[in-house]
């Protein structure tokens, strides 16, 4: 057996999975994703056995372990509408700040956004950072909803469903002046 053909076809597999992420062509949550890591990891790991190198038997099958656990609760999941389909209680005590890529980059690069903000928002700004938003929503602990029903009439729909939305508390809404991004309440209405 060709240990190098082994072990390159599965550090292959595991780049290509990166590239595609970084690319923004794959979602790190798709089961898709997640196998290319997994099978890779343990293609990798079986050349770094045949060659008998511990410490990459380690990380290899160790990245093959979490594989299988990331795998497991991707399918543990309820399978449910998507969130942002699903009705839930609305709360008035809550909005949303919605950031594109670029005004996220913008917050980061312009860090003065950032020390103006609750640390519970900075948190979940630190979490969305990096991600690609697709309508997706970072709620802090306790806060609120988990999805919201999407006003397909309100206007600023389109630049919601391409950014990510955090949850806050509408009473730390004065923080938010000048910060790059739109803010709605859950029904999707924007708040000027």
């Amino acid at each position: 057996m060709n240990t190098d053909l082994v072990g390159s076809i599965g550090v292959a597999m595991m780049l290509v999975a990166f590239l595609l992420n970084i690319a923004d062509k794959l979602s790190n949550d798709s089961p898709f994703y997640i196998c290319l890591n997994l099978i890779g990891a343990m293609f990798a790991c079986t050349g770094a056995v045949l060659i008998k190198y511990v410490p990459f038997v380690i990380l290899e099958g160790t990245w093959a372990l979490i594989s299988v656990w990331a795998l497991y609760v991707y399918f543990k999941r309820d399978f449910k509408l998507p969130k942002f389909l699903t009705k839930e209680k609305i709360s008035d005590n809550t909005l949303i700040w919605w950031t594109s890529q670029m005004d996220a980059e913008e917050v980061s690069f312009h860090k003065c956004h950032l020390d103006k903000l609750p640390k519970y928002m900075v948190d979940e700004f630190r979490s969305r950072h990096g991600r690609s938003g697709r309508g997706r929503l970072w709620v802090p602990a306790g806060l609120g909803p988990t999805s919201i029903e999407w006003n397909l009439a309100s206007t600023v729909v389109d630049y919601c469903a391409g950014a990510g939305g955090i949850i806050f508390n509408k009473k730390d809404l004065r923080c938010m002046t000048g910060v790059p991004g739109k803010i709605t309440d859950l029904r999707m209405n924007p708040i000027n």
